[in-house]
């Protein structure tokens, strides 16, 4: 029970953190100025449009936010000594690192989710209709993606600048090399995932005809899932067994 009690302290001391932090109220206010500027649609192509309308935008708008908000929390730590300080405290390594995971996810879930759910009326849909849950679930699954990603990164360089200079420079790159914006690869890129993982389920849910077979929705989910349970476990192996803490 003792490191139940810890745990829950360490996440309500990371989530203490937010309210301290003004790019975090920045990029929430920017959030939803983004999303009210989206024109209403009808109700017959609401749901296709909900997707194109907020996360063709919204994917920068993603980036940018896990980019500022996931580095501040792991490698700022380091540069605010803050590590050290709760290190020397009868707790452990795994319990400060899944602390910082859950806070952060979930912070940044809300975030989306919340945005998403703001939109629906714009969109002619009901928040009884399946369209802007099966967003909220795609788009939480290319979230994970992001954080798990700025998370690896943000460990293994212990620098909050370097951090955020790298990751947006790795997810900008992705996203809008002309390599990578056409043709195969285009199934690297959040847009083209999300797309896919959206419009299956959308089509199943409403019982009409899919742009994208099983195997392609089943290729973009595992190949994001695998490479977010990838980096996550070796930053958490990494944090935990081999980090050295000055």
């Amino acid at each position: 029970m003792n490191w139940k009690l810890s745990l829950l302290r360490l996440v309500l001391l990371e989530f203490e953190g937010y309210w301290s932090f003004p790019v975090f109220e920045l990029v929430l206010f920017a959030a939803f100025f983004s999303i009210l500027n989206q024109p209403a649609v009808t109700m017959i192509t609401g749901y296709s449009n909900l997707n194109k309308g907020i996360y063709g935008i919204g994917i920068l708008l993603q980036i940018l936010t896990v980019g500022l908000i996931v580095p501040r929390s792991f490698a700022g730590s380091f540069g605010r000594r803050e590590i050290v300080v709760l290190l020397s405290y009868p707790v452990k390594r795994w319990s400060l690192l899944l602390s910082k995971i859950v806070a952060n996810f979930l912070a940044l879930l809300a975030m989306l989710s919340c945005a998403i759910l703001v939109a629906v009326p714009l969109f002619g849909l009901s928040f009884f209709e399946a369209a802007p849950y099966a967003l909220i679930l795609t788009s939480s699954i290319q979230l994970l993606f992001l954080f798990s990603i700025a998370m690896f990164i943000s460990v293994i360089v212990k620098n909050e600048v370097v951090s955020v200079f790298v990751f947006l420079l790795v997810m900008f790159g992705v996203e809008f090399n002309p390599l990578t914006t056409s043709g195969a690869f285009a199934y690297l890129t959040q847009i083209k995932s999300n797309d896919i993982l959206y419009q299956y389920l959308t089509a199943l849910f409403y019982n009409t005809p899919s742009a994208y077979g099983f195997d392609q929705f089943i290729f973009a989910l595992s190949f994001t899932l695998l490479i977010s349970f990838a980096l996550i476990t070796s930053a958490f192996v990494y944090y935990t067994h081999v980090m050295q803490i000055d």
